[in-house]
């Protein structure tokens, strides 16, 4: 239901839908138009801040759409994404600075947050564990790629 509500309003087919619609069904309290209002707003909220919400981002995207709407502040997003845009290192990986931004300031929220639903905060976190995971083994292995072609 919640995939091709979403796939309606725009959000294109594939595994990143898929992806997001279970992330957004562990809020079994609201309903799927209102999933897929907060899905809308945090999508528009990206492009007011230059990013274009591609369907990698779907994952994110959902991600903030949990948490509680008048907590979301998409200037905290947009300042760590800068952030990391200006580290000379990470310049030059705008799709992974934006999923560590969202990350970094998800987990401040879930950590400072009024989200009471345990179940849904225990999913997040377990969710941005994840997702740290797969950001230390990409930048383990840009940077190994980048040392051994400094060394050729």
């Amino acid at each position: 239901m919640l995939y091709e509500e979403l796939a309606k309003e725009g959000f294109r087919k594939g595994n990143d839908l898929q992806f997001l619609s279970h992330i957004l069904s562990l809020d079994s309290k609201a309903s799927v138009q209102d999933l897929v209002g907060r899905s809308i707003r945090v999508s528009d909220d990206f492009r007011k801040i230059s990013i274009k919400p591609k369907a990698k981002y779907y994952p994110v995207i959902g991600m903030l759409a949990l948490l509680p709407q008048n907590e979301i502040d998409i200037s905290g997003v947009s300042s760590m994404y800068q952030q990391l845009m200006g580290e000379k290192h990470f310049k030059w990986e705008k799709d992974m600075n934006v999923t560590m931004a969202v990350s970094f300031y998800v987990n401040d929220k879930v950590d400072h947050s009024s989200l009471t639903d345990a179940s849904i905060r225990t999913t997040l976190e377990m969710i941005l564990q994840a997702q740290q995971a797969v950001l230390v083994s990409t930048i383990t292995a840009t940077t190994v790629a980048a040392n051994s072609n400094n060394g050729s």
